[in-house]
Order: structure tokens, then sequence, then C-alpha cells
């Protein structure tokens, strides 16, 4: 029997050894996001009825405080320039906001809009991109996927300080 393990083993190395036979890769399911996308318009509108949803069921004062900063931080980009390299991805939002990180999960520090740190992570799980960011007062996660030319990007936002996590998605369309 110890032969026999011997010989297929050797046989299986053999194999891997000629590039006969691929390891099995978590990567392999990776999607190339690499483009230039543009907001669907229909789309655009999805933040302020998930906000007004979110933030109604909130107090009068907390209520207006958290709908305008959730506002002012879902804004949705009306182009998308993401670039993708071996081990590093690329999001560009309005030609502006440029984030790159690592696909492996490591954290990486920006800067916000406001001066404040914020970590972020980026990891693909299966097909679909996922970029969280972490501030002292959420958790902001982005998912990417892509069919066909459509691009989908689904946003949740969640904080202690809101009565339920703010979720909506928004579409762009690739251009040529």
């Amino acid at each position: 029997m110890t032969k026999t393990m011997r010989l297929v083993a050797a046989a299986f190395a053999a194999l891997l050894a000629c590039g006969l036979l691929q390891p099995i890769h978590p990567a392999a399911a990776e999607a190339n996001l690499q483009g230039t996308y543009t907001l669907d318009p229909a789309s655009a509108g999805n933040p302020a009825m998930a906000i007004g949803n979110v933030t109604s069921q909130m107090g009068f004062f907390k209520r207006d405080i958290a709908k305008r900063r959730l506002t002012a931080t879902n804004i949705p980009a009306q182009r998308l320039v993401i670039s993708q390299a071996a081990n590093e991805i690329t999001i560009q939002a309005d030609g502006a906001l440029t984030i790159s990180t690592p696909m492996n999960g490591a954290p990486t520090s920006v800067t916000g809009p406001d001066g404040g740190t914020i970590q972020v992570t980026t990891v693909w799980q299966g097909a679909t991109l996922v970029r969280t960011f972490t501030t002292p007062d959420g958790v902001r996660t982005n998912s990417y996927s892509l069919s066909g030319t459509t691009l989908t990007e689904s946003v949740q936002v969640t904080s202690p300080d809101l009565p339920q996590a703010l979720a909506y998605q928004l579409t762009y369309h690739k251009g040529s």
C-alpha cells in the first residue's frame, strides 16, 4: 500500500511540475473589473430613498444630523475608473478620489474628506470585490460585481447610531 501511495504522489507531483495539472486557487474566481464605468441615472436616486427609510425611524434631532451626514457621504460617483494589477486594485471616483489597496485584505489607511483616518480593506469573495471602509463612526462596505458590461455596486453602511443598516445598489455601465 505504501509503495502505491508513493507512486500516486510521484505521478501527481510530476503532473504539477509539468504544468498539466493546475493547483486550485481561490483567486481563480476573481473577475477582471478593470475599466471605466458610468452611473446609470435610473439608480442614482437609490441612496436618497434608502437614507430616508433609515432616518425616518429616528428621533427628530438625530434624524436631521444622520440624514445630513449620510447624504454627504453617499453621493453616487458619476464615473468610476478601476485599474487592476496582480495584487492591487485602484478605484477612482469622479476623477478625484483615488484609493489603491492590496486585494488580500491588508488594511490601508487613507485620509477621509473630513480629515479623519479611514481603514480600507479589499478582498475577493468569489467573483465579487468587497471593499470595506472602517471609521470610529461605523463601517461602509462596497461590493462590486460584474455581469457582462454592467457593474453593480452594493453599498451597506452600519453604525451603532443607526436603527438599521443603510443598504442600496448602484448600476454602472462599462464604456467602450
